[in-house]
C-alpha cells in the first residue's frame, strides 16, 4: 500500500457495507425494512473501522520495508 488510508477511504467503506447490509436485509426478507437502518449502520461503523485498521495495518507493515 502506497498512501496511508484516509477519511475517504474509510466513508467509502462505510457507504459500501450500509447499500449492501440494505441490499441482502431486502433479499433475504422480500421488504425494505427502515426501522432497520440504525442497525444496518452500526455494522457498517464496525465493519469500515475495522477495513480501516487492517489497511493502515497494512500501511505500516509496507513502510517498514522501506
Amino acid at each position: 500500500m502506497k498512501t496511508k488510508p484516509s477519511w475517504a477511504f474509510f466513508l467509502t467503506w462505510l457507504i459500501a457495507y450500509t447499500l449492501l447490509d440494505i441490499l441482502l436485509e431486502a433479499l433475504l426478507h422480500s421488504r425494505l425494512a427502515w426501522a432497520q437502518l440504525p442497525g444496518a449502520l452500526e455494522g457498517a461503523l464496525l465493519g469500515a473501522t475495522l477495513t480501516w485498521f487492517f489497511a493502515l495495518f497494512r500501511w505500516y507493515k509496507a513502510q517498514d520495508r522501506f
